[in-house]
């Protein structure tokens, strides 16, 4: 029936997990960008090379998850595609050299890390099913919000070229707008942005890395102690994995200030922007927000969407002594603030 179609619509053109309808609403409208900016606009030109280079990487891993029913080979084109947009960065931004290389070098750190991690974990690509956290996405769409499975398909098709929507949008203007800044002089904030993303870099890749080390040990004390394999990582005899003792998801807290970093070291360039000849209200307001939903569909995406709610949804119906963690540790940042639900509650997510 009609409300049927319209309910189907709606949640099909839904961006991530959590997000209301007034940031759906002002996301997609950000792509407006392509059309307010002044033909002869830098940040025009290196968004045009790269949303074809985008077009044609995601052109690739549309097919294959239409093929294969799995979405997972975006998880190969998503960072894929930030490596290409820092080589855009560094080789066609007109702006500073040194700044370039600034924000370019740690984008191009960022995305090779998954991208060619992700190649060397996961050969020689033979998937029995998809990821976790997206054979959840298709449990969510079929038994929470009660929409048709057999649509499943192209609800898989939206959410990957969302996240190029993401990569060519949100994420482009927040590295082009360093790269065409032609002041000579690097504000302190700058530094204080990249040194904050090098932190959270490390940060991140010292979670992945206690995990290694947790699994690795898990292995090797299976078959003397077969109950270790629902063990807990950071919770009882592995809480000396500290930074899985403070934050059940530390690698997605540490990606999320990453990616926070970037907007930092991003500010002065919209600040001068706004000094900039052929300056538009309206441009510098798009750009102001394009960086604040970056840091919001991040936040939605690493805990409700494909990061912690997806994960938790497993471990706890696995793990008897997952429901005491979360009691006791927060799920996303290792401290408490405010404006975070720390979902420290046995059993999230509620509808496991």
């Amino acid at each position: 029936n009609r409300t049927m179609a319209i309910k189907t619509v709606v949640r099909m053109l839904q961006i991530g997990s959590n997000l209301n309808f007034f940031e759906i609403i002002t996301i997609y409208a950000l792509s407006l960008i392509y059309f307010t900016l002044p033909t002869t606009s830098s940040v025009l030109y290196l968004l045009q090379i790269n949303l074809v280079a985008h077009c044609i990487i995601f052109l690739f891993v549309q097919i294959l998850v239409y093929k294969s029913e799995k979405m997972l080979y975006v998880d190969f084109g998503w960072p894929l595609g930030l490596f290409v947009m820092a080589i855009i960065c560094m080789i066609w931004g007109d702006g500073v050299f040194q700044r370039r290389l600034l924000v370019g070098i740690p984008l191009l750190v960022h995305g090779g890390r998954m991208f060619f991690g992700g190649l060397v974990m996961f050969y020689p690509y033979k998937f029995d099913q998809d990821f976790a956290r997206y054979l959840y996405a298709k449990f969510r769409w079929v038994n929470v919000h009660h929409m048709d499975p057999g649509l499943f398909w192209l609800k898989a098709q939206h959410d990957t070229v969302m996240q190029m929507y993401a990569n060519t949008v949100t994420i482009a203007i927040l590295f082009f707008l360093p790269a065409t800044n032609t002041n000579p002089n690097i504000h302190f904030l700058e530094y204080i942005g990249i040194f904050m993303w090098t932190c959270s870099w490390i940060y991140e890749f010292t979670a992945d890395l206690q995990k290694s080390k947790y699994i690795k040990e898990c292995k090797s004390l299976v078959k003397e102690n077969p109950q270790i394999r629902y063990s807990v990582l950071g919770w009882g005899q592995f809480s000396k994995y500290t930074l899985w003792s403070k934050s059940r998801h530390p690698n997605y807290f540490g990606e999320w200030m990453c990616w926070n970093s970037f907007i930092v070291a991003c500010l002065p360039s919209l600040v001068q922007y706004y000094f900039a000849d052929g300056f538009s209200y309206y441009n510098f307001v798009l750009f102001g927000v394009a960086l604040l939903m970056v840091s919001r569909q991040f936040y939605d995406c690493l805990v409700y969407w494909t990061g912690a709610q997806p994960a938790e949804n497993s471990s706890v119906k696995r793990r008897p002594e997952y429901r005491n963690y979360q009691n006791n540790v927060n799920v996303f940042a290792p401290f408490d603030m405010k404006v975070f639900d720390n979902h420290r509650v046995s059993g999230w997510p509620d509808d496991i």
